[in-house]
């Protein structure tokens, strides 16, 4: 494990670790257009360019908190390890917020009209204190989907009203408002917006103990340092050698960057425009 290696007292540096991607338990789906395309920039690229964030959840495993995708690329490149960045599900700096999904007329329409089995339907706010999440149309009327109260369950019914509102050549936008002047002027295509109700991290963590995965991009984890940058070739991660000599390697490197004043940290809120 690499943590704080070459730091003079180690206040605050994020943990740098190298993991068996087997002892990495997902909380959501994965977006296969994404892997698909995170899987040719990783083989043209060969470089890992920003660790996914995990969080200590028993003794060997690690409850993924974001970069499902990523994951699920070096995994199907065949790349037994990954770098992570490891969080504490205690630290009070740890924040989960949610995305909204901005769908298509043809999707919105079809999710309007036969919403999946066992999801009741509210126009207004009826039910939206329990709602799984709201519809918001281009017009302004909003549709609550409700359904079940246990956390593997909401996430099931998640997933079906996600896979319906899902495009097969389309990417879902993601956005954290639900302004729909503000969604018309973004997305031409706006037909509908999925604003998802609270999630919490126990329902996270209940559902994913379950074995129930959330919709893909969905949660928002805020973690209080983010480690971005840190450029690692893959065939460090693919070498044939034991785990512990890798973490070994990962803290020399890591101590390097720190002594040749190559880390900053910026407290500033951050916009990334090739994610």
């Amino acid at each position: 494990m690499a943590k704080s290696a070459g730091h003079p007292g180690g206040t605050g540096v994020p943990t740098l670790e190298v993991l068996p991607i087997r002892d990495i338990r997902f909380h959501e789906e994965v977006d296969l257009s994404r892997v698909a395309a995170l899987i040719e920039r990783l083989g043209a690229d060969r470089v890992l360019r920003n660790p996914p964030i995990v969080a200590r959840d028993r003794e060997r495993t690690r409850l993924l908190l974001d970069g499902a995708n990523r994951i699920e690329a070096l995994r199907r490149m065949g790349i037994p390890h990954a770098l992570v960045q490891t969080e504490s599900l205690d630290d009070p700096g740890l924040e989960l917020g949610r995305w909204n999904h901005v769908i298509r007329r043809r999707e919105a329409d079809r999710l309007e009209r036969s919403p999946p089995e066992g999801i009741r339907v509210a126009t207004g706010a009826e039910g939206e204190p329990q709602a799984l999440c709201r519809l918001i149309r281009p017009d302004g009327r909003e549709i609550a989907f409700t359904g079940p109260r246990t956390s593997p369950e909401r996430a099931a019914a998640l997933r079906r009203i996600g896979a319906l509102a899902a495009h097969s050549r389309a990417r879902v936008g993601r956005i954290v408002h639900a302004d729909p002047e503000e969604v018309r002027r973004t997305h031409p295509e706006f037909g509908g917006l999925l604003a998802y109700g609270e999630v919490t991290l126990e329902q996270v963590r209940e559902a994913a103990a379950a074995g129930e995965l959330l919709p893909s991009g969905v949660t928002r984890f805020l973690v209080p340092r983010r480690v971005l940058g840190f450029d690692l070739p893959l065939p460090f991660l693919e070498m044939s050698i034991p785990l512990g000599e890798k973490r070994r390697r990962l803290e020399a490197l890591v101590a390097e960057r720190f002594a040749s004043g190559r880390v900053r940290y910026y407290a500033e809120p951050v916009i990334v425009f090739d994610d």
